[in-house]
Parts: structure tokens; C-alpha cells; sequence
């Protein structure tokens, strides 16, 4: 890593955040990018859910879309017929994720069931959770089985 370093003339830890920044960059996307950017179907026991993810450096730069976000989110569950969408918002330096919610009133049970938390304007806030695959699939999954 030094020698490509030194080769390159540039310092990784530098490099690797400026990288970081320009991948969480927010401000030219729409809401409907931010939703579709990546985002899955999963269908839990029956219950059919949209699980998206947005890594950020600061949540704070997605405050001023989470409106058209949550309104997007809709229109992706009925459009899809979805029972649930769930967006992943993940601050990649505060390790942790709040996780946006529409859905149901099944849906949001199960929601609350898999992260052992109650609805807040929409999302609950989880620390310590950045993987879709680990660590919010898995708890939906085990909270919908029937």
C-alpha cells in the first residue's frame, strides 16, 4: 500500500475519504435515484418488502429530500404492490443507519418486531447497523415467519 502510494503521490486515508465523499454525495441526485440507487425485492413468509440502501457521510445531507424520499417510497409500495419499502439511510462515519419506513399496519408490526423499536417519524435509528445483508434482512426475515 505504501509503494502504490508513493507511486501514485498520494496519501490512502486522504485519498479513501475523498472518494467516500464524492460516492455519498447527495445534492444532484432526486429522491427516486436515492430510493433505486440500490434496492432489492424480498418477499418475508408472504409479506412482500423493497429493502433500498444509501450510504452518506453525514444523514444530516439527506434531511432536506427525507419528504420526497417517504413520497417516493409510496409510490414504489403501491406501484409494486409492496407491502413495505424500507430505505436504508446509513451514515458510513457514525456507523449506524436510520432506517425509513412506509407500509401496512402488518408491516409496521413486523418493522418494530425486527428491530425491537417503535416508529418515529417514520424510521427507527439504529446503531452499529450497515449491512442490508446481516443485519436488516436477516431480523425481517425472522420477524414475519410465520
Amino acid at each position: 500500500m505504501e509503494k502504490l502510494a508513493k507511486i501514485a503521490g498520494v496519501d490512502p486515508m486522504s485519498f479513501g475519504m475523498e472518494l467516500l465523499k464524492a460516492k455519498s454525495n447527495m445534492s444532484a441526485k432526486s429522491a427516486k435515484e436515492i430510493l433505486l440507487g440500490d434496492f432489492k425485492k424480498f418477499d418475508f413468509s408472504g409479506t412482500k418488502a423493497g429493502v433500498g440502501q444509501v450510504e452518506v457521510m453525514d444523514l444530516a445531507d439527506l434531511a432536506p429530500k427525507r419528504a420526497a424520499i417517504l413520497d417516493e417510497m409510496n409510490k414504489m409500495k403501491e406501484a409494486e404492490k409492496l407491502d413495505m419499502v424500507v430505505l436504508m439511510l446509513t451514515d458510513v462515519m457514525k456507523e449506524a443507519s436510520d432506517l425509513l419506513f412506509v407500509g401496512n399496519d402488518a408491516a409496521a408490526a413486523g418493522f418494530e418486531k425486527a428491530f425491537g423499536g417503535k416508529l418515529a417519524n417514520s424510521s427507527i435509528y439504529k446503531e452499529k447497523c450497515l449491512s442490508r445483508k446481516k443485519q436488516v434482512v436477516p431480523p425481517l426475515e425472522g420477524a414475519f415467519k410465520k
